[in-house]
């Protein structure tokens, strides 16, 4: 009852007060029924969820690889907790800005959602995703592409060539061969995918701008800053409007254009 209590609070966003309630219910679930045991499990997890909502990754972070090495001595493995756990591991490595240590835990994320959901399963395409942006940012985008390559093309199968989630792989692709050192090759892409975006979800959209963003990014490495310079503007103009001048995606917009604007 504090367990479910406590989750219910968090729900409704009292995590102060969810907090002492999960922190009792793990106490007492591990007194009565040990160390390893699915229900010490459930808490730890849920307790982790509440420290991350608070803000508190490194705590969150702690508690999830507890739950983990419960979770690996379990008789029988809760499959799907496995997945989640390893992905939030990893996911919280990177929050933190520790990719090596985040690397095996979404690898691993990746794999056991293939093995036991399926290689085309959505899931697992997420998984695969996220894996292959975090081989972009550990300096191997020629991996990163082919991963995400698997992705788009399972993506445009199952759901279209116009949907988001096939359109944000394609982004990805496109920005590892930006990382690969292709810049002219990933400008054409960029430009493709920009009039895919625009026809699929709508100029409005912040993909759309995101897009036109990396377009500009990818022209200006490749010698033409000319070119690049209409679509940072335009990028900026949109992501501004969405967002605001403090977003990131913002931000990054104005520093491109400060730099294509020259001394």
């Amino acid at each position: 009852a504090l367990n479910d209590l406590g989750c219910a609070l968090d729900t409704l966003g009292h995590g102060d007060r969810a907090l002492p309630l999960l922190e009792e219910a793990l106490a007492g679930r591990r007194r009565l029924l040990g160390e390893t045991d699915p229900l010490v499990l459930i808490t730890l997890s849920n307790l982790a969820q509440v420290h991350d909502g608070r803000g508190d990754a490194r705590r969150s972070l702690d508690l999830m690889l507890e739950a983990l090495r419960v979770a690996r001595a379990l008789p029988d493995e809760p499959r799907m907790l496995l997945i989640g756990l390893n992905n939030n591991i990893g996911a919280t490595y990177q929050d933190l800005g520790q990719y090596e240590a985040a690397a095996p835990y979404l690898r691993e994320a990746a794999r056991l959602a293939s093995d036991w959901l399926g290689p085309d399963n959505p899931a697992t395409l997420t998984l695969v995703a996220n894996q292959a942006g975090l081989e972009a940012r550990l300096g191997d985008p020629a991996s990163a592409a082919a991963l995400y390559r698997t992705v788009v093309e399972a993506r445009t199968s199952l759901l279209g060539p116009d949907a988001f989630d096939t359109l944000t792989a394609r982004h990805g692709l496109c920005n590892a061969i930006l990382l690969g050192g292709e810049p002219a090759e990933a400008a054409a892409a960029f430009a493709s995918l920009a009039a895919d975006v625009d026809r699929g979800l709508g100029e409005d959209h912040w993909l759309a701008a995101q897009v036109r963003l990396s377009l500009a990014t990818a022209l200006s490495e490749s010698g033409d800053p000319a070119a690049a310079a209409p679509h940072a503007a335009r990028a900026h103009e949109r992501l501004l409007a969405l967002f605001g001048p403090d977003h990131p995606r913002t931000k990054a917009a104005a520093a491109l254009l400060a730099k294509l604007a020259g001394p």
